[in-house]
């Protein structure tokens, strides 16, 4: 049954609540609403034709257009089965099963069949069927909400607007470069933030479990544990950022590593290498061949001349049986002197 019906101006703007218990008043009906921060009225219905006439309201008595709706989470709840006969089975099959137990959403929590289901009513029952199984239920108490940027609980990074603290000791530095002791933010405790033996943890869980056992908002719930728990942790006062935004990525929280400075000692210079030698070579012109009288060497290389002068005439005037040029005699005709003898002979 639908027991929380939402009331919402078409134009945005908050609804009086005079006009809205006029309507009510005309209406017939006497049930409890509650007015939201942004000016809407949650309007709690006794019976299912209570809840047809509150949503078939289109406008207040003043003429205040107005849209109706069921409240998407107070209308249902949640709750937590262990079965493991069916731990092997597909969530959607799961959910067509038991869909006339009033389940509208399954979802698997873990491999040892656990399941969180979601039912359409307003309290869990205290067991479900699931087949020719009664299983009993548990109500499903979410976590408390920590940030990952400031370790307070409350909120989460992506709106978190304070200065990103270390998770070991809760001071503004590095973490990768904290070598203190853990230090909880939240309780000053000798443990991380994050653990469980921390007393908020276990206050922040308390306040959720009256939030869904009692149905009231968050607000209420801890204004409903002050009251009844003394002891009650304040949470830390915190260094806001002077910035709006999302919350610095994690390469700006980082600090850029500093280059080391250069050592100031006296550098001795490098000792200059020395050249190496040069080496001449040595060319040898010497002939083996030849001897030492001078003499004999000047009629070998005359020897040697005219004949390569020889092979020279025959390559241009061609051969000749008759030879002007005697290789033991140094003297030699040239070529005009040839030409000459050649024109006597043919006279």
């Amino acid at each position: 049954m639908t027991k929380y019906v939402l009331w919402k101006a078409t134009s945005g703007g908050p609804l009086d609540p005079f006009e809205v218990g006029s309507t009510l008043e005309t209406l017939g009906i006497e049930s409890e609403a509650k007015q939201l921060k942004g000016g809407e009225f949650i309007i709690q219905c006794e019976s299912q034709e209570q809840t047809k006439e509150i949503l078939a309201v289109t406008a207040l008595q003043d003429g205040t257009k107005v849209r109706a709706t069921t409240h998407p989470t107070l209308n249902g709840c949640k709750c937590i089965v262990r079965c493991p006969a069916i731990k092997n089975r597909n969530e959607a099959d799961i959910l067509d099963r038991l869909k006339q137990e009033g389940v509208v959403g399954v979802q698997g929590m873990g491999r040892n069949g656990t399941f969180l289901l979601t039912l359409a009513v307003n309290t869990p029952p205290l067991t479900i069927k699931i087949g020719a199984l009664r299983v009993p239920t548990a109500p499903f108490v979410p976590r408390p909400l920590l940030c990952k940027q400031c370790f307070v609980y409350g909120h989460t990074n992506k709106v978190c607007r304070n200065r990103p603290a270390c998770q070991i000791c809760g001071k503004y530095h590095d973490q990768k470069q904290c070598r203190k002791r853990p230090t909880c933010r939240n309780c000053e405790g000798g443990h991380l933030p994050t653990s469980r033996l921390c007393p908020v943890w276990t206050q922040e869980m308390a306040i959720n479990e009256t939030i869904v056992t009692k149905r009231i908002s968050g607000k209420e719930a801890r204004e409903e544990y002050k009251r009844t728990n003394p002891d009650y942790i304040t949470p830390p006062k915190l260094d806001t950022m002077a910035r709006k935004g999302p919350s610095p990525s994690v390469k700006e929280r980082t600090p850029k590593r500093m280059k080391p400075e250069p050592s100031k000692r006296p550098v001795k210079p490098k000792p200059k290498p020395k050249p190496e030698p040069r080496l001449e070579a040595s060319i040898d012109l010497t002939d083996d061949n030849t001897t030492e009288d001078p003499e004999a060497q000047e009629k070998d290389f005359t020897r040697k001349a005219i004949a390569d002068y020889k092979v020279a005439l025959e390559a241009i005037y061609g051969s000749s049986d008759d030879s002007d040029t005697d290789m033991g005699d140094i003297s030699v005709k040239t070529p005009a002197v040839q030409k000459k003898k050649k024109t006597k002979a043919s006279k």
